[in-house]
């Protein structure tokens, strides 16, 4: 149907809506923070706890090897760049590479200890090696977290040991999870193996044939065992973070449980195709007839399964249009509402061409029907 905007500009509106059966019943867990998020949607399906303050653990390595990486994307290093071991590597507690003092080691290398076998020494050495001081790495690694929208989150040493200030939260650490993967696949790459120089990664869903790709436990005294792993399963793309878990078997049994529900529980729909004609409008006075509109991008929605018939989908754009438009200018909205937004989506139309001024043949002929013929009806 059609409406009309109290500022007497024409909308176009159409409206599917069918009322179907809506339920989304959240899961309970054990862990003292949780947060899962479908990467192709990117909605947020279940989360617990998720803004307060935790310790990262060993999960700060992602973020330590996206530092790195970022630094060989500059053109800082490469990953054939030799590091020299310093002392204060070889002191640390916990799980590490056994690095040895004056030790020469790849960037390469010890990124895959860092990631794949949990290497706090190899932690150190990149740190040291990139910026002169493992100090220096953390506060322009907090700086990039806080650029990423990771506001809550501040690094003191580069792999997670307990220190006073080293702090994040489950949504921060997500967040940064999801970026540092969407832009380097390496990181994916290394997590997803199961050993390194005779060393096993911790990740035990690695082993469960659940298209586990990563990322990377973490564990202290202090704050219990926690992990942020992914999954590729058909077209579903999952982050679940925990933390604050008792044992690695609960750590595992948590996990599954909620990955088990957001499989059982939710799908993913595309709803919108890029490049894809949404509609036309009406072209007056201008050199086209009418003007095709479209989104820049793919979108998808991630939704109780079910509840499809529940989408509302509408469109508002202007009647008709006149000159000049380029290509890309946005010209309306698509709009979905579903019962499980907390607030609507909504995705600019663009402009699939440019419209110049049209021939005087042409503006007679449009002004004719826009005047004399009705053929366009305009609110004033």
């Amino acid at each position: 149907m059609l409406l009309i905007t109290a500022m007497g500009r024409l909308c176009a509106v159409f409206f599917f809506v069918v009322q179907g059966c809506f339920s989304n019943v959240l899961p309970t867990t054990l862990a003292k923070q949780a947060i899962v998020i479908d990467l192709v949607s990117n909605d947020i399906l279940f989360e617990k706890n998720a803004h307060e303050p935790m310790e990262p653990a060993s999960m700060t390595k992602v973020m330590t090897s996206y530092a790195v990486l970022k630094k060989i994307k500059e053109g800082h290093v490469s990953l054939s760049t030799l590091l020299t071991v310093g002392e204060q590597a070889t002191l640390l507690e916990g799980t590490k590479m056994f690095l040895h003092k004056n030790e020469k080691v790849t960037v390469e290398d010890l990124l895959k200890g860092l990631l794949i076998v949990s290497g706090n020494d190899a932690a150190v050495v990149l740190a040291e090696g990139i910026s002169g001081t493992e100090q220096k790495f953390c506060d322009d690694m907090t700086v990039l977290a806080h650029s990423m929208g990771a506001k809550k989150t501040s690094f003191k040493n580069a792999n997670g040991l307990p220190q006073d200030g080293h702090i994040t939260t489950a949504y921060d650490m997500a967040l940064l999870c999801q970026k540092a993967i969407l832009e380097f696949d390496q990181i994916t790459e290394w997590c997803m193996e199961k050993s390194f120089k005779n060393q096993f990664n911790r990740n035990r869903f690695l082993w469960k044939n659940v298209g586990c790709q990563g990322l990377k436990t973490g564990h202290a005294k202090q704050c219990g065992h926690g992990i942020v792993a992914t999954f590729k399963i058909k077209n579903r793309h999952i982050l679940i973070l925990i933390h604050g878990l008792s044992s690695e078997n609960e750590r595992l049994s948590v996990g599954m449980d909620l990955l088990n529900w957001t499989l059982s529980t939710h799908e993913t729909k595309q709803i919108l195709k890029k490049d894809h004609k949404i509609k036309t409008i009406p072209v007056i006075y201008g050199d086209k007839d009418e003007l095709p509109v479209t989104v820049k991008t793919d979108a998808y929605i991630t939704i109780t399964k079910g509840s499809t018939q529940s989408l509302i989908m509408s469109i508002d754009t202007p009647k008709i249009i006149d000159h000049p438009v380029q290509a890309e200018d946005t010209i309306g909205h698509v709009i979905f509402k579903h019962p499980s937004f907390s607030k609507d989506r909504v995705y600019p139309l663009i402009a699939t061409c440019d419209i110049h001024p049209g021939s005087i043949f042409k503006k007679i002929k449009d002004w004719f029907n826009l005047t004399v013929f009705k053929k366009y009806h305009v609110e004033r």
